[in-house]
């Protein structure tokens, strides 16, 4: 656990930036081109890790990503990419 905390530590500044790069794209609810976009970031920050493979949908792709680990342990990761609020909303 240490381990991990030292390393959130020494890249705070790194964690800040990439979620500025996403709360900055506007991805309404249903606005598949705002959404697409922040798939387009999230493949390429873990298509280094694993398999991407994206799912056309109809508001906006589904990003499947399979990253494959030592053990037979399983982990899921689910997640929304809409900001739920309407563009330009401050």
């Amino acid at each position: 656990m240490k381990e991990i905390l030292e390393f959130l530590q020494n890249h705070t500044n790194d964690i800040l930036a990439d979620v500025e790069t996403l709360v900055r794209i506007e991805s309404p609810s249903r606005y598949a081109e705002g959404i697409n976009r922040i798939q387009d970031v999230t493949e390429e920050w873990l298509s280094p890790f694993g398999d991407v493979q994206r799912h056309p949908s109809e508001f906006g792709d589904i990003l499947h990503v399979h990253i494959p680990g030592e053990s037979q342990e399983r982990l899921v990761l689910l997640a929304h990419m809409d900001t739920v609020f309407p563009a330009e909303t401050d």
